[in-house]
């Protein structure tokens, strides 16, 4: 049998160092936004029997209501 002399060598460092950027958060909120979009979309299509299509235009037209306050721009 063979053993090995771990004394001798530095596996892993003491310890690791978390450099967290602007850009990784950005990622981790997209990412999370992504994921519970999808979550809740899922839910809605299981639940209502709604297509995806149709829970898009839902959506929108809210998120368009909800942008605009509720007043018409004029042309």
């Amino acid at each position: 049998m063979v053993s090995i002399d771990t004394s001798s060598h530095n596996f892993l460092p003491d310890f690791y160092t978390l450099e967290i950027s602007y850009v990784s958060v950005a990622l981790a909120v997209l990412g999370f936004y992504l994921v519970t979009i999808g979550q809740l979309s899922y839910l809605l299509k299981a639940r209502l029997l709604m297509s995806s299509a149709l829970i898009a235009l839902c959506l929108g037209i809210g998120a368009s209501l909800e942008l605009s306050h509720g007043r018409r721009r004029p042309y």
